[in-house]
């Protein structure tokens, strides 16, 4: 099952997902980034001389015309402590940021693992049909799997819930190691505040992989971006706190609200949605009133969005 909430009223920036309709933002320019590799210092004649960090100089007392002269020290990679200076030797050694002998592989290898720990690798997924600009909300939808294994391949299926029953609608496919396979869907969105039963698509591999969903797959021709990494059921948790953008009017000056939509992961999930703003009411779901936050007694996937956005350029 999934809730498709009411119009939210003018929030703030967007969380999860964003479907722009406006520019496409192609002018964009992105500066590179450079790393540093050695570290230069005066040498004893005022030349530069470039040493590997942590390494000492080895030259001794040098003589010209007689006079002799000695070197500095050793030279040293220092810190230098200032309010306005960056510094950069904290002096503690690197930890890695997960995995080792006690946590298992840092990409699990098995569906045992994935469920063990919160990443987006995982073994089942649930995806919607978002509500889409009322032009284009009937174009194809997809939900892509990329296998991350490096030597198993992934058995994947996608599948419906009509009248309580699970049924394929895309696969059994094999996905080979390191691969990507998309899979087109029906389209299932429904539109504007409602509760759609066995509205939601669910993704099964036997071995962990990452899942994303297309609302459409073909962007260039909608002109709408929306693209989104799903968590796996094991990921998901019991309380979702929901940004979105603001609710707007398009330039053939039709209301394109934003909202969020929640998928029930078990059958009887008891859902409470305590908006900021007041939500418009649809059937089956009442007019909401401005709370602090949505909770529910089960885990739930939580995506917000909205259906259309004028976006600033940079």
């Amino acid at each position: 099952m999934h809730i498709v909430s009411p119009r939210l009223a003018p929030l703030g920036s967007f969380l999860l997902l964003l479907a722009a309709c406006s520019d496409d933002g192609r002018n964009e320019t992105s500066a590179p980034v450079t790393g540093v590799s050695s570290i230069a210092s005066l040498g004893p004649t005022g030349s530069p001389t470039t040493e590997e960090p942590g390494t000492e100089s080895a030259s001794g007392p040098t003589s010209t015309g007689g006079s002799t002269t000695t070197p500095a020290g050793p030279t040293e990679a220092t810190s230098v402590s200032s309010d306005s200076t960056p510094k950069f030797d904290f002096g503690n050694e690197m930890q890695p940021d997960f995995g080792g002998p006690d946590e298992g592989p840092i990409i699990p290898e098995t569906c045992d693992q994935a469920s063990a720990g919160k990443s987006t690798v995982g073994c089942r997924f649930y995806a919607v049909d978002m509500d889409s600009h009322d032009s284009v909300e009937t174009s194809q939808y997809a939900i892509a799997v990329a296998n991350v294994q490096l030597a198993a391949s992934a058995n994947v299926v996608v599948e419906v819930k009509n009248g309580g029953v699970w049924s394929p609608v895309g696969g059994p496919q094999a996905v080979a190691p390191l691969s990507l396979f998309t899979f087109n869907l029906p389209d299932r969105h429904i539109d504007d505040s409602g509760v759609n039963p066995g509205g939601s698509y669910r993704v099964t591999s036997d071995v962990p992989v990452v899942a994303y969903q297309f609302n459409p797959v073909d962007g260039a021709s909608s002109f709408l971006s929306d693209a989104a990494m799903l968590y796996p059921a094991a990921a998901l948790d019991t309380i979702n706190r929901v940004t979105a953008w603001k609710s707007m009017y398009d330039n053939t000056n039709g209301f394109q609200h934003s909202y969020v939509t929640v998928i029930a992961t078990v059958d009887g999930t008891m859902v409470q949605v305590e908006p900021s703003v007041v939500t418009a009411a649809g059937p089956s779901v009442p007019q909401g009133a401005p709370g602090p936050r949505s909770r529910s007694r089960s885990t739930r996937a939580t995506c917000s969005r909205s259906r259309c956005s004028r976006s600033p350029t940079a």
